[in-house]
């Protein structure tokens, strides 16, 4: 997943609770947009991915 999301500009779509190695017993929720940065090790909830997309 790192590397998946290291150079991505754009939200990601998380379809299902996933856990991940970099975000132990942190469940993803189901349905929403969010931006996942690798580098900060943060997770944050989008309202719209139009936010985001440049």
């Amino acid at each position: 997943i790192h590397d998946y999301f290291l150079d991505k500009k754009i939200p990601v779509w998380i379809g299902l609770p996933s856990y991940h190695g970099d975000f132990p017993k942190v469940v993803l929720p189901v349905g929403q947009w969010v931006e996942i940065d690798m580098e900060k090790g943060t997770i944050e909830i989008l309202p719209v991915p139009e936010a985001r997309i440049k």
